[in-house]
């Protein structure tokens, strides 16, 4: 993936292949009901408390897979029980058993075949999970940099069991068995559409005044604030400045568009001039549970939020992030990492500070501001290209050239 945020985590649905538990002849499945599983709760009141990392916009939390802690994105766009595993040399120590192969399809309609485990147990702080299914992508097969530095994904393990919490303030957060959860505090209670995945109903005014209803997929996966798709209903347009980028999780590369609507409504909260990601039939048709787009995490981050799936509900709190202004990238370049803890840029935006400075595709990152550039997170240099009226110095390898170019950050959309 690019260096944009707008995009879906890439689980939409899981099939399997033939494997040595199944009978002969290949058996396939649309995986709409989890597994059995269980789980064991190691503490006595009922809820444990778990510290996450907030990582290029997702939720980062421990899980323990035969004594190696690893770290999963916390995901309700995940609609399967157990976890996904991202392929790798820390993942291959695992010693999980393989039965067999299962199909992980993409939002660009690609799909990539991964090993399958099962019987796996899995533990996060002050909770067990016992006979679950484990999927294990193969190495590099995300092609995305934002999955770097995290192990896998987990969701409806957690959400179909427990009400969560997710506390961005305090960066944690908390498991509460549902019989024995009691909410006591001041947020807004919205009714949950639950299906394969949650959806909250919203209201939208895209340009001149016209408010149209939405049904939105709930993705804490997705780093996107929101992502609407063209023409799912009536008024579901493209605005006038907008922005192309592309995007890829499994399969071809995605074209998407970003820019700006007038306000979104959740209940009673309303956010204004609000960055969109426009996902367009002729790029990417959207998929059937898709429904009129997602709510990601540039919104959900500005509450602490409860996920109740048992009484089908969502509790929202406003928190320390809430008026937090919406930005994109304003430098206009989108890159990978490369070889040699280098950022590789992949496509420069016209008219923007990077194609002005001459900055071109496949020129190699080597400094930024005078630091080499593996003193860098992804999320340091996504920051860092956000802030309006920044110098920006580069040192750059094109071929065996080297070359040191400046540019000054400015708002694009």
């Amino acid at each position: 993936m690019k260096m944009w945020k707008a995009k879906a985590l890439f689980i939409m649905f899981i099939v399997f292949s033939r494997s040595t538990s199944f009978a002969q002849e290949p058996k396939r499945m649309r995986m709409a009901a989890p597994p059995s599983g269980g789980y064991r709760m190691l503490t006595e009141d009922g809820k444990t408390i778990i510290p996450f990392e907030f990582i290029s916009n997702h939720v980062v939390i421990p899980v323990s897979i035969n004594g190696n802690t690893l770290k999963f994105i916390l995901d309700t766009g995940m609609p399967t029980d157990g976890a996904v595993l991202f392929g790798s040399k820390r993942v291959n120590t695992l010693g999980l058993q393989i039965i067999g192969k299962a199909q992980v399809m993409g939002a660009g309609g690609g799909s990539v075949e991964s090993d399958l485990s099962m019987g796996v147990t899995f533990g996060l702080p002050g909770v067990e999970f016992t006979n679950q299914m484990v999927i294990v992508m193969p190495e590099d097969s995300t092609q995305s940099r934002h999955f770097e530095g995290k192990d896998g994904i987990i969701g409806h393990t957690l959400f179909s069991r427990f009400v969560v919490r997710i506390d961005y303030d305090n960066m944690n957060i908390i498991l509460a068995e549902p019989d024995r959860f009691e909410y006591t505090g001041t947020g807004q209670v919205l009714p949950l559409q639950m299906g394969r995945y949650p959806f909250l109903v919203c209201e939208a005014d895209i340009k001149g005044g016209q408010r149209i209803p939405l049904s939105l997929v709930v993705d804490t996966g997705n780093g996107a604030a929101l992502t609407l798709n063209v023409g799912a209903k009536e008024g579901l347009v493209i605005p006038e400045k907008v922005i192309e980028y592309h995007t890829r999780s499994i399969g071809p590369e995605i074209l998407r568009l970003t820019g700006r609507i007038e306000r979104l409504q959740l209940g009673s909260y309303m956010f204004k001039n609000l960055l969109c990601s426009f996902r367009t039939s002729a790029h990417e048709p959207a998929p059937p549970w898709a429904k009129e787009g997602v709510l990601g995490q540039g919104i959900l981050r500005r509450f602490n939020i409860v996920f109740d799936y048992t009484h089908e509900k969502i509790i929202l709190e406003p928190n320390g992030h809430f008026n937090e202004s919406f930005e994109f990238n304003m430098a206009g370049i989108q890159f990978n990492r490369a070889a040699q803890d280098r950022f590789q840029i992949s496509r420069v935006i016209p008219d923007s500070p990077a194609s002005e400075a001459g900055l071109c595709a496949g020129d190699l990152i080597v400094q930024m501001n005078g630091r080499p550039v593996s003193q860098f997170s992804v999320d340091d240099v996504e920051q860092l290209l956000k802030k309006e009226g920044e110098k920006l110095m580069l040192d750059i390898k094109r071929g065996k050239e080297l070359l040191q170019l400046s540019l000054i950050l400015r708002r694009l959309i």
